[in-house]
Parts: structure tokens; sequence; C-alpha cells
């Protein structure tokens, strides 16, 4: 789909080239699109036709090819792009990831990925596994951003849009604003606060997430008031804010 609800840098005025792969690396039972990443619906693709779609995209005039959740057909969306590529290809590759990767496989991306958009989501291990199935959730994912900073090490625009670089998004949980708070430390430590942090107070109870309070829940003025206010002392200016509605 031509998405044009991304970040500004990654939809600009003609949306983002999205190819939504189904399953996903996390089980996260409050996850907004669980049609695709948890209950695997889709569409069966062959590569010659991954690869159509891919073109499609850009004839549409997508800034950007954005993959979502592609680790698990690697394989295919990688050979989908080189058949592109030789077709005329030139729009640059968005790796939309959970964050939770593993890290032999991740650094293939620096033959092929332009942009970075990472999940960051817990900071303790317990709630990681809690909610998203995930085992040693905190050690990956900074190894995975580590990585990505050092296969982008920096970020380049063109007319407001990004073309090469690392974006990372913090979804607050409810309950957990001070998981997120402590993450933007950890990422103050590992990157510094010129990353481009995107801040997503959007979190709304769907799927398994009445199954699992807090989660059954969004998230309160007083816990978003935490972590915007720790984004500011970090001194965190690149990136973004949603409103909290």
């Amino acid at each position: 789909m031509v998405h044009t609800g991304e970040e500004p840098p990654i939809s600009g005025t003609k949306g983002s080239g999205t190819v939504f792969f189904a399953h996903c690396t996390l089980q996260c039972c409050y996850c907004q699109n669980f049609p695709f990443s948890q209950e695997h619906n889709g569409k069966d693709y062959s590569v010659e036709e991954l690869a159509l779609v891919y073109l499609w995209l850009q004839q549409q005039g997508c800034h950007n090819l954005n993959w979502v959740s592609p680790t698990q057909f690697l394989p295919h969306a990688f050979e989908a792009l080189l058949i592109a590529r030789e077709k005329g290809l030139r729009i640059p590759v968005v790796w939309n990831s959970s964050g939770w990767e593993n890290p032999s496989i991740f650094q293939l991306s620096r033959y092929f990925c332009d942009i970075f958009l990472l999940d960051a989501r817990y900071s303790n291990d317990d709630t990681a596994y809690r909610y998203s199935k995930a085992t040693q959730y905190t050690t990956i994912n900074e190894t995975i951003i580590r990585l990505a900073r050092d296969i982008q090490p920096n970020d380049c625009f063109e007319d407001g849009l990004m073309q090469k670089g690392v974006l990372l998004r913090l979804l607050v949980l409810p309950g957990y604003a001070h998981e997120c708070v402590a993450l933007l430390h950890t990422l103050h430590r590992i990157v510094g606060n010129k990353v481009y942090i995107s801040l997503m107070s959007q979190y709304f109870p769907t799927w398994k997430a009445f199954e699992n309070p807090p989660l059954d829940r969004t998230i309160s003025h007083e816990e978003w008031g935490t972590v915007t206010a720790t984004l500011d002392s970090l001194g965190f200016t690149n990136g973004w804010t949603q409103e909290l509605e």
C-alpha cells in the first residue's frame, strides 16, 4: 500500500511504499496489526510477483520501499529486490523492524538497507517475555540498534526526506511508562541524543490486550507527561512526539 501515516521523512508528501509481510519476530499480545502479524493472514506472491509490487510502488511516486517485518521472508524479499533493481527500482529501502532480530541475519542488511525504522519497546526482559514472548530482549534490542547505527552512521535527508539513517520508535505502554523512561536513558548512552526518535502515544487495547491488564486501557496524561519530560531533559531534539488524544 501507499502509506501516508509513517513519520514525516518516511511518508513525505507521496507516501511510503509499504509491504507488510505476514508473521512477525515478536508475538505482542496487543499488536494493532494482529490479523497478519499474529494470525498470519496474507496473500501468496512469487519472487517475481513481489518484484513487480516493488516497481508498482515506485511508479505510484512512493519515496521509499518500506519492508514491515521482513525477516521471516528475507531471502525472498531480497531476491525480489535484486530483480526489481535490474528493472529500474531506485528508491531507498526501509527495514521496518520490531527491533528483536537475530544479529547475524540483521548484519545482511548492510548490503541493501538504506533506512532503519526500529522499535525499542521494553527495558525489562520479563516484561518483554510476558507480553511479546521475546527472550533476552534488552540485549538483542541494544545490539540491533548499535548495528543499525554502525551500518548507517549518518542521517541523510533530501528535500526533507530521509535517504539514509536510523529512526527509533518508542510506543508508550499503559502501566509501563517507567520502562520507556529507562529506554530513553539507554538510547542516550548507546547512540546519543542526536538520533531521531518517534515517541508514540497511539496505544489502544486490541487483540489479546484485554486479557493482560494494565494493557487493557490507554495511557494516562501522567504517564505521557513523565516520558516526554524525560525526552526533553535528556536533550533529544531530533524526531517527533504524537499528540495525546
